[in-house]
């Protein structure tokens, strides 16, 4: 009884403050985001949101049970809100849906600057690029430089996930999301910056530098440097697409000309990219950035060990107790790669036993309907397993962001590889030549009375249209657009409901709502993004030899996929974290891996088909095969491999060796740094580490005054249920 008329008195004396807290204006976040609609300057930053979600009892439950529950709910918020004291940061707490509580981040200016400027000495330090493009002799001094550069929306909203979620040995908050009821950590949408880039975007045909930059100065680089693959894309597929497209003309498939040019274009095009991406890393001062990463917020420590070489204390996880994971994860992706294909396979019969017994209307469309079924599935069977692969990555656990997400790339990879081609290749190389063969079996085997699998090249044109192209156009087109009419029309509902409800402080209440809406949002996929981004390279690679249109088709895909990857961050999705990249990272392995590959399908696609004078449904494609021709083709691409890769050596180095304004720019820096260094090398003026002073708030007032709002509302759930 004791316990419970503390919390009534506690609740009526948070009532009170939250009275006059409405009546005096004192709720910083309000006024953040209220000067930051006016373009007003702050010295605070409200950025961030940690969405508190929390169980209340069942109705069955005891008494016991209740109360046992609610000390372990308010106890992790105690525990959160002293983290968030502790790193010198401020918040303030909201009623969220039901169940749950927004706690808004608050940072002092200076704080930001500070730790900013001490990530730019450590960058320095182990010898990164640091003044961008715009260097000059007069700003040689590492000091001045440090000092003269202000953090952009992205190092800003970097810095504070930093004091979030870094580990409390080191100062920081240590909130993992998914941990203690903390369902997730996200920075609030700039509403102004969104409708801006969209209305730029939307009305150009082409992304400019400037744009790249200023998507760089808001998102960080990762999101950037996948944009600039897209701009460069986009121009690169210009050339072969009209090439393409004349081939088709004249009606010209299975080339070899078609299929040199084809491999010379990839090589030159990952060439030329390679060229291009070290001056993007080298503009943004992100020039190997991997050598400073920081531990990964869930990477879970199971030994501390000693470090010699900085004689500080380090988490540590063995590797051999990694790679008995992996060892344990690798099955599992194998029965999964098997499942696929299984249902690959199920999707043709059902298509054969649709032709071969159903005669009601629509045949003609039906024929193909469990393929163009299959094709538009692709993307949710894509999302089901990267899922699966995260929690396997998950389980893995990596140290840095570098590694996991390299690993989990290979992961994706692997799987979407066999859901975009495997119906292609098993067209090519089962359906095509040993179709009578497999008829002949599959009809013993349950007898049927009648079975008949014929294919011919035309059906491989429309097995790489409909298991690629389409499925490209659906989901990065139509979906996207559905999608943002459904959420339009919410939103002008809900805002008749308010208009009619009347509320109090409508202002806050619509903000409020709008916070809860962005929770409730799916985090930012960029995997799904350079999935789609991959698989059509694959295609440009693969099938051109086959379809001379492929080009032109993801030429279009492209031009459509960078608006909509643009509406799916401002609207469909979470605020991505910024993530420091210096490279698109092993998707450009994957493509490397592509290009080679398409020098032995093209081969095998070229020798295979190479006597048919037209694209009939002709099932004979190896009337007359024998051992010596399967021997041929594969002398023939294992001779085409090996040239292809000597070409790609010799191409790299050609492009390599063009002149940069990187390879002089970093010579003449390093140079004159050195210099400056050594001159004031007794110079013991620097950045203070120490955060200066920037409010006279009491903070464990205010600690105290969030924690009892907070407790209001989930006493306030718990009674209600």
């Amino acid at each position: 009884m004791e316990q419970f008329r503390e919390l009534v008195d506690t609740t009526v004396n948070t009532l009170k403050f939250r009275k006059a807290s409405h009546d005096t204006d004192s709720f910083l976040f309000m006024k953040y985001h209220k000067q930051q609609i006016e373009s007003n300057l702050t010295d605070f930053f409200a950025d961030f949101v940690i969405v508190f979600r929390y169980p209340t009892p069942p109705v069955e439950s005891t008494r016991a049970e209740r109360v046992q529950l609610e000390e372990k709910v308010t106890s992790a918020f105690r525990s959160m809100l002293e983290r968030i004291q502790n790193a010198g940061l401020l918040c303030e707490v909201r009623k969220g849906d039901p169940k749950s509580l927004l706690v808004f981040i608050l940072c002092p200016g200076d704080k930001i600057n500070t730790k900013y400027r001490l990530n730019r000495v450590k960058d320095w330090l182990a010898g990164l690029h640091i003044t961008g493009k715009n260097y000059s002799k007069e700003t040689s001094e590492p000091w001045k430089v440090i000092n003269s550069q202000v953090p952009t929306t992205a190092e800003r909203h970097r810095v504070e996930y930093q004091l979030l979620t870094g580990s409390i040995d080191e100062g920081y908050a240590g909130i993992i999301p998914g941990e203690n009821f903390v369902e997730s950590v996200f920075p609030l949408h700039n509403r102004k910056f969104n409708e801006k880039w969209l209305l730029s975007w939307g009305t150009t045909w082409q992304v400019s530098k400037q744009d790249l930059t200023q998507l760089r100065d808001e998102f960080g680089e990762k999101i950037a440097f996948y944009f600039a693959f897209l701009k460069y894309y986009f121009l690169g597929l210009i050339p072969l697409a009209a090439i393409g497209a004349a081939a088709s003309f004249f009606s010209i498939h299975f080339s070899i000309i078609l299929s040199l040019l084809t491999c010379i274009w990839s090589v030159f095009f990952l060439a030329f990219w390679s060229w291009k991406e070290r001056n993007w890393a080298a503009r943004w001062s992100v020039s190997n950035c991997r050598r400073v990463e920081e531990l990964r917020p869930q990477f879970k420590s199971t030994d501390k060990r000693y470090d010699p070489v900085t004689g500080k204390t380090i988490h540590y996880f063995p590797h051999w107790k990694r790679w008995l994971r992996k060892l344990l994860a690798a099955p599992l992706i194998i029965a999964f790669a098997f499942l696929l294909m299984s249902v690959i396979s199920a999707t043709f019969f059902v298509e054969f036993m649709v032709r071969e017994y159903y005669h009601g209307p629509f045949k003609k469309f039906f024929k193909y309907g469990s393929v163009a079924v299959y094709s538009v599935s692709i993307p949710q069977l894509i999302k089901m397993y990267r899922r699966f692969a995260i929690r396997l990555n998950d389980f893995e656990n990596y140290a840095t962001e570098t590694k996991y997400h390299s690993n989990l790339t290979y992961k994706i990879f692997i799987i979407s590889f066999l859901l975009t081609y495997a119906s292609v290749f098993l067209v090519a190389w089962v359906f095509i030549p040993f179709g009578d063969d497999l008829a002949f079996w599959i009809k013993n085997q349950l007898a049927l009375e009648r079975l008949d699998i014929r294919f011919g090249p035309s059906r491989l044109i429309t097995q790489i249209m409909l298991t690629i192209h389409v499925k490209s156009l659906i989901s990065g087109f139509f979906i996207p657009i559905g999608k943002r009419a459904l959420s339009y029309y919410k939103r002008k509902i809900k805002s008749v409901v308010r208009r009619h409800r009347g509320r109090e402080d409508a202002d806050e209440q619509r903000f409020i709502e709008s916070v809860v809406t962005e929770s409730k949002l799916p985090d930012y996929d960029i995997y799904g993004d350079f999935v789609d981004m991959t698989t059509q390279f694959g295609s440009v690679c693969l099938f051109t030899s086959v379809w001379p249109l492929a080009p032109l088709a993801v030429l279009a895909c492209v031009w459509v996929e960078t608006r909509s990857d643009a509406v799916k961050i401002c609207f469909r999705t979470k605020r991505p974290i910024p993530i420091r990249a210096e490279s698109i990272g092993p998707w450009k392995r994957t493509m490397e891996f592509l290009a080679w590959l398409g020098t032995i399908v093209n081969t095998l696609f070229i020798y295979q088909f190479r006597n048919f004078g037209d694209m009939s449904n002709d099932p004979h494609t190896w009337e007359n095969l024998e051992y010596t021709h399967i021997v041929y083709a594969a002398i023939f691409a294992v001779v085409a491999e090996h040239l292809f890769l000597v070409f790609r050596t010799v191409a790299g180095k050609l492009v390599s060796s063009i002149p940069s304004w990187v390879d002089i720019q970093m010579k003449q820096e390093s140079k004159n740094l050195k210099e400056e260094l050594l001159r004031n090398v007794t110079d013991t003026t620097g950045v203070d580490s120490q955060d200066s002073p920037t409010t006279d708030i009491n903070m464990e007032f205010v600690i105290e005054q969030q924690y009892n709002i907070g407790v209001v509302e989930i006493m306030s759930d718990f009674k209600n249920t």
